[in-house]
């Protein structure tokens, strides 16, 4: 178990352990029929603002600690919950950006991804609605295809 923010656990949420399957959703007015995995971290870390220089790109994660969170930076972007708090600090102290903005549930990452021009974010594949479109799949510890 992980100590959440709060200072509880969050049951089943170890690094390390088999990730969660998740989807990864955008806007359904941005571009992409799919992402790698490659791509899907450097928007996640900022490396990736503008799609071809014409969508200005706004990921969207979960809090830390949460299950989805672990998984998706475990499987997305290979760092534990610490690289990932390191790695944004670094970045904020060298004036090289923000992290994505953090949503407290999956309803709500659906509705914000839906209602924001150039939102990205991830979920669980039960929570996916027509609203959004999905661009890719991490199963079993892999990004897939839609």
């Amino acid at each position: 178990m992980v100590a959440a923010a709060g200072g509880g656990l969050v049951p089943g949420a170890a690094f390390g352990s088999e990730p969660r399957a998740l989807d990864v959703i955008c806007n359904r007015e941005l571009p992409f029929a799919k992402l790698s995995r490659e791509e899907v971290a450097a928007i996640f870390t900022r490396a990736i603002r503008v799609w071809r220089g014409k969508d200005v790109l706004r990921p969207f994660n979960f809090r830390p600690a949460t299950p989805e969170r672990l998984s998706f930076d475990q499987v997305v972007l290979q760092m534990d919950p610490d690289r990932s708090a390191q790695f944004w600090i670094d970045k904020l102290v060298r004036g090289e950006g923000e992290p994505p903005r953090k949503v407290g549930d999956a309803r709500t990452m659906v509705r914000v991804v839906a209602a924001l021009p150039g939102a990205l974010g991830y979920l669980a594949p039960e929570h996916v609605d027509a609203t959004v479109r999905v661009v890719a799949r991490i199963r079993e510890g892999q990004v897939l295809g839609p």
